[in-house]
Formats: structure tokens, C-alpha cells, sequence
């Protein structure tokens, strides 16, 4: 959501002003630094759990940022990088829980 204001600073100044970047709340500058502590935070806390949920937050990172940047403004592929986004995040919140539900496994004798 942050970046999202950033990159679009110019268009709320014409449509949103009452938006915290036009109002003149907060700079462009530290919302940008904000979102990208964010940012750093989500990717050091993927550290913390494995390296393919390291790989899926810089992905989400990288996807989140074309989107806010490019692709929103594009009717394909913004709805393309929007999937991209949601189903990357989908897919983090099922590894982490996979990696904190116990697994029970069922075992099935067989007698003739």
C-alpha cells in the first residue's frame, strides 16, 4: 500500500488530496523509505524460516513494485501481476503453515 501512494503521488495530487502524500502528512521521500523497510523486514523474516520463503518474498517484493510502478495501468497484465501477487502470497501463508502443523501419518495393515 505504501508504494502505492508513492507511485502515485502525481494522480492523487489531482484526484486524492486528502490522500497522506498530497496533504502534504508525509514526504514522498519517507513513505518510499518506509515501504522499504517494510520490505526488508518481510524478506529478513523470511530468513528466519526457510530459503524458499525467501525466494517468495522477493518475488512478492519484485511482483508488488511492477505492479505499483507499471503494470496496474495495463488491463492484461496488470490482472496477470495482481495473480501473481495474490497467489504468491497464498502460497507463503501455505509453506509456513506446512512448516508449523504437525504431520500425522495413518498407517493401514493389510491381513488376508
Amino acid at each position: 500500500m505504501v508504494f502505492n501512494d508513492v507511485f502515485d503521488a502525481e494522480l492523487d495530487q489531482k484526484e486524492r488530496l486528502s490522500r497522506p502524500i498530497p496533504s502534504g502528512r508525509v514526504s514522498r521521500q519517507n513513505a518510499a523509505l518506509l515501504g522499504s523497510i517494510l520490505f526488508a523486514i518481510a524478506i529478513v523474516a523470511a530468513f528466519q524460516v526457510s530459503w524458499l520463503s525467501v525466494i517468495l518474498a522477493l518475488v512478492i517484493t519484485f511482483a508488488v513494485l511492477l505492479y505499483d510502478s507499471l503494470a496496474k495501468h495495463h488491463p492484461f497484465f496488470g490482472s496477470l501481476n495482481m495473480g501473481l501477487c495474490r497467489g504468491s502470497n497464498i502460497f507463503s501463508s501455505f509453506r509456513l503453515a506446512e512448516m508449523f502443523t504437525p504431520c500425522f501419518h495413518v498407517s493401514v495393515e493389510y491381513r488376508s
